[in-house]
């Protein structure tokens, strides 16, 4: 499990370095550099996928298999720095104080890291609820969906108790 958490710990300190130390960019030049950043960075992420995938859906090949169709997907790999990056710099950008903002998106922001702690045991529970009664495709999208919003919703809970809410949840 530590695995899982510790690989995007580069991610943090780049997401700190955009933060304190790269120079800020108008809306125009930040999505001037990071559309060909995602552009590119989706390419490899899929290139790398299809030209490991031999087959048909659905996919019967060995877990092993499987494992090295993720390779192109890894937290390290070019592909996702690089779109990664163009996100940072395009949601750097974005600045928002309505109701909108302070009700929802804040909330989630603060919570974004005890979600993401916990969305691994959410998951799994959540897709063999909906793998039963949906296609596969749908199930997939449903489980993101209820996952991303149960995670949030206990992440937002354990937040609002005091002392122990901050040390669990960031």
């Amino acid at each position: 499990m530590f695995h899982y958490v510790s690989g995007f710990i580069g991610y943090m300190l780049l997401g700190l370095w955009f933060r304190r130390f790269a120079p800020a960019l108008s809306f125009k030049k930040a999505l001037a550099v990071a559309l060909p950043l995602w552009t590119v960075g989706a390419g490899i992420i899929g290139c790398g996928f299809f030209f490991r995938l031999s087959g048909t859906y659905p996919y019967s090949a060995p877990y092993a298999k499987a494992v090295d169709l993720e390779m192109s997907i890894e937290y390290c790999s070019l592909g996702v720095l690089l779109t990664t990056t163009a996100a940072f710099l395009v949601i750097r950008c974005i600045s928002y104080d309505g109701w909108y903002y302070r009700r929802i998106v804040q909330p989630l922001s603060e919570a974004s890291y005890g979600t993401y702690l916990l969305h691994m045991f959410v998951l799994l529970p959540v897709f063999e609820m909906f793998r039963p009664i949906m296609p596969t495709p749908a199930a997939i999208v449903a489980t993101a969906a209820a996952s991303f919003a149960v995670s949030s919703l206990i992440s937002i809970a354990v937040r609002k108790i005091p002392k122990f809410g901050d040390l669990v949840c960031g």
